[in-house]
Formats: C-alpha cells, structure tokens, sequence
C-alpha cells in the first residue's frame, strides 16, 4: 500500500502510466494514418504522455539523490518478485523512441539510443531469468503475469529495431524474435499451469492479467514486419487468435475485474489493449477486412474511455486522498 506521500517515492510499476499512455497515443495514431483522418488527436495523447514521463523521470532522478530514495530502489531490485517490474522502464523507453519517429532526423543519435536501451533490455533479460533460476525462496505461486513485461519488450526491440536498423541487422532481429517467441511460449505454459492448478491470482492483481494480451500481439506485427508479409499467414493468424480468444475470455470474465477498485495497477489494461488493437490494425492492412477494422475501432475507444477513467482517478486521488496500489 502507498500513501499520497509515497506516491513520490515512485515504485518503478507507477511507469506503466506513461507507457500506456504512450503505447494509446501510438494506437491511435496507427489508426490516424489508416483512415486518413487528418485529426491531431494522438498528438495531444503523446503530448500528455511524454509531459507525465518527463515528471516521473525528473522526480525519480531526484529521488536517487535521496539516501531514502536509493533504499527504496534497492529493496525493489534486490527482490526477485519486484524486479519482474523493471523491464516497464525499458519498455517505456522503446515506445518513446517509437512515438518520436515523425523527429527522426540525426539517424545516428536514434540509433546509439536505440542500442543503449537494448543492452539494458538484454540485462534484464539475463539478470531476471539468472534470479529467477537460481532463488531457492522462489515457488510456483511467485509466478505472475508481469514476466509478460519483459517479454513484450523483447517483442518491442523487434519492432522498433525494424524501424531503426538497416536491413543487414535481420539475422539479430530474428534471433531476438525466436527467442522471444520460446520464452512467450515458456512462461505463458508456466503461468497457467500455476493459475489453474495452483493458487490463483489475487484479485487486486486481476488487472496484470490483461499483459497476457501484448506478447502475441507484438509477436504478430514483429512478425509482419520481418516477414515483409503482404498477406496472412499460419503464423500472424495462430498469434492473433492466440490473443483474441484470451481477451474474449477475460471479457466474458468481467464481473470479476468490475469487482477490483480502480489504482494504479489499472494502468495494466491500457498497454496491452493498446497492443492488440495495432495488431487489429496491421491484420486490416494486410486483408482490407471493414470488420476488423470496425473492431479496432471499438478497441480503440474503449481503451481511450479507459485511459480517461484512470487520469480522472488518478488526479482526483493526488487531490483528495491516498493512493492505494496492493502488491
């Protein structure tokens, strides 16, 4: 539990704001360019974003100069559960890079960028799974779907990779690619054997079920990307159906998140929603379906209605009362 105070303490898990609200903004200007609209709609969700970014980041810094302040990071480093969070920051910062493209003028600088933020990507890979391998304290039930994190930003670096790297760099985008795609295919067996078999997810932590959505979907538009693809394949389908059958199955489960009171956790919806719609979007590239396009408007607003729920909680909640986030 965080207090209003500690909200300036900035738990590394509060960076889900800014990167849902950017990975919004990137949906919706996906969707901008599809239907030619012209609106400068996303421009204000990716301004909003990136002042919010800039806030947290600032404090963060400033918070490191605080020997309180370098405590608190530390406890969350040091445990193996709370570490799962860190990736969120890598995360964020691969869907800045990826919102900036309209300012992608110095090709070199974006690219030093782009493998700076690789290389912390790629240690949190290593470390994570080198704790998680190796921590005897560790059980089944510590599995949680915020391992998701870390693989929806190795899908990321494809992706943005893509954009950034000349085509010479393929082989390293596959490979990122294949092995993203083993550990998606690891942990999501791992995760709902836990989910089933063993103790269920709490239900403060319902919400963090949602990122289950963002790996496949990023695995389908790496994919389309890598693939110069130009029409469906066996695998972009079994990807999107993969996560098209889980959203229909937490939708048909919504009593039980309507249940869950709205903090910061909630911020868990908007990413991978994000994610799926793109996804959406890319699949009505390739066939020219009106259907899927339809649906990735629905998608869209009913993230955008979300997102705005959540800032009108959140601002209220800094204004009035506590913060409350439960681990």
């Amino acid at each position: 539990m965080f207090e209003k105070r500690d909200f300036f303490k900035l738990p590394v898990s509060y960076f889900s704001m800014p990167m849902g609200l950017i990975g919004l903004g990137i949906e919706v200007h996906h969707f901008e360019r599809i239907i030619a609209s012209g609106t400068t709609f996303s421009a204000w969700i990716m301004h909003l974003a990136w002042l919010i970014l800039a806030a947290m980041t600032v404090f963060s810094f400033a918070n490191l100069f605080k020997a309180e302040g370098r405590q608190f990071i530390k406890a969350q480093w040091q445990n193996s559960i709370s570490l799962l969070d860190f990736p969120i920051l890598t995360l964020t910062a691969l869907l800045l890079l990826l919102s900036l493209e309209d300012f992608n003028e110095g090709q070199g600088l974006w690219l030093i960028a782009f493998a700076l933020i690789v290389i912390a990507h790629t240690f949190l890979n290593i470390e994570i799974l080198t704790r998680w391998l190796n921590d005897t304290n560790l059980k089944l039930q510590d599995i949680r779907p915020t391992f998701f994190i870390l693989l929806s930003g190795n899908f990321m670096v494809v992706i943005v990779g893509d954009f950034y790297l000349p085509k010479s760099y393929d082989e390293f985008l596959w490979f990122y690619f294949s092995v993203s795609l083993f550990l998606w295919f690891t942990f999501i067996f791992i995760l709902f054997y836990r989910l089933i078999f063993e103790v269920s997810i709490q239900d403060t932590l319902r919400p963090s079920l949602f990122i289950i959505l963002s790996p496949p979907s990023l695995g389908l538009i790496a994919y389309a990307l890598l693939s110069h693809a130009t029409e469906m394949s066996v695998v972009t389908w079994a990807l999107f159906s993969f996560a098209t059958f889980f959203l229909g199955m937490w939708f048909l489960m919504q009593r039980f998140f309507r249940k869950i009171r709205l903090t910061m956790i909630g911020w868990a919806f908007i990413y991978p929603l994000a994610s799926y719609d793109v996804s959406l979007q890319f699949i009505y590239d390739l066939t020219g379906n009106p259907v899927i396009l339809s649906l990735a408007f629905i998608v869209m607003v009913t993230n955008i209605t979300l997102s705005s729920i959540l800032l009108y909680h959140m601002t209220r909640t800094l204004l009035t009362r506590s913060i409350v986030e439960e681990q």
